[in-house]
């Protein structure tokens, strides 16, 4: 993760995140890729041992990860998946919220989880202190024929610094603003973009907006797609 511009972070909005998982099912370059990790968030591993030491100070991470069905494998009809986690599980904080592109046509969904062990532990960065907010895409007839890869989903793995019960995960600003953010934890007045860092950072944000597909990529996966952009109009 070595290509941040100069006192900024990587935080994209929840419409570039949906890009980004369209490109990775398909395929096609993305970029800031090396911001986005690919691993297995519904297996053994706790949720601390996949954020590791390295991104603490940042307070989250992305992942691609294959969400695993219930009974059947991967090319089961079935639409129930385990989301089961080392020895706990991510509990469904409620339900999936929908996103839409500038055109208003819907392109994906999020739903937001906590981490819950089986055992309430003594002591330790268990209960209440991981969130996981995870990215799938609408259906769409870009998907046809990708089974394996339709299975795939975008998640935002955070570290809490409070408790669930005193702090409201929506509250944080991963998946509103986009691009790269000043980041507060750099000494000096990060908060200004000044000279170079100004200029990095809005052809940063220019890329994670503009979307992922070139016009070749996009008569390859739906010719209906419009620019470049995942897109669709809404439908009335």
């Amino acid at each position: 993760m070595g290509d941040y511009p100069m006192g900024f972070r990587f935080s994209p909005t929840d419409e570039e995140c949906i890009r980004y998982l369209l490109g990775f099912v398909t395929g096609n370059p993305l970029p800031s890729h090396d911001h986005i990790s690919t691993a297995d968030l519904y297996g053994d591993s706790e949720p601390w041992d996949l954020f590791g030491d390295s991104a603490a100070a940042a307070g989250c991470r992305y992942f691609f990860t294959r969400l695993k069905r219930v009974g059947g494998g991967a090319t089961s009809a079935g639409r129930r998946f385990s989301r089961n986690v080392g020895q706990g599980t991510w509990s469904n904080k409620g339900q999936k919220s929908d996103v839409f592109c500038g055109k208003g046509g819907l392109i994906g969904h999020t739903r937001s989880f906590r981490y819950e062990p089986r055992k309430s532990p003594a002591k330790g960065p268990a209960r209440g202190r991981w969130a996981l907010k995870e990215y799938a895409l609408a259906e769409d007839p870009v998907m046809e024929g990708r089974v394996v890869m339709a299975d795939y989903v975008l998640c935002l793995l955070k570290k809490k610094k409070k408790n669930f019960d005193d702090v409201d995960d929506d509250g944080d600003d991963e998946g509103t603003s986009g691009g790269f953010l000043p980041d507060s934890r750099v000494g000096g007045d990060s908060g200004k973009r000044t000279g170079s860092q100004a200029v990095e950072g809005e052809r940063n944000e220019e890329i994670g907006q503009s979307g992922l597909m070139t016009n070749r990529e996009v008569t390859i996966a739906d010719r209906s797609h419009e620019n470049g952009h995942y897109c669709p109009s809404r439908v009335h």
